[in-house]
């Protein structure tokens, strides 16, 4: 799984979070207990588990996730996501999304 940056330092945690925008089928790549290759940009970090996995919509995304999750709240995790996925904010909070919760591996 790659990111593009290591939000809040998040990806140093045993456990993380991830919200994505479900696009293309990319739903059907996440699998509970899933095993995983994590990466910022092209650096490889280490292997994690998917724990736990939701679909939802960004409004129903409680605010402490957000904040834990990107250093964002609601408004403005809205509005980076209609930045990244070029979308409006009003098309942008009827979009559904996935959140993963991941548990780092130890080598």
């Amino acid at each position: 799984m790659k990111f593009m940056h290591n939000w809040n330092n998040k990806l140093n945690c045993d456990y993380y979070t991830t919200i994505r925008l479900i696009q293309n089928g990319n739903d059907k790549y996440w699998h509970k207990n899933d095993i995983l290759d994590v990466s910022v940009k092209d650096t490889f970090l280490h292997n994690a588990e998917i724990i736990d996995i939701m679909k939802c919509d960004l409004k129903s995304i409680p605010n402490y996730l957000l904040l834990t999750d990107s250093k964002m709240n609601q408004s403005q995790f809205i509005e980076f996501c209609s930045k990244v996925y070029k979308l409006t904010a009003e098309q942008i909070v009827n979009e559904v999304f996935i959140v993963l919760l991941i548990k780092k591996l130890k080598s």
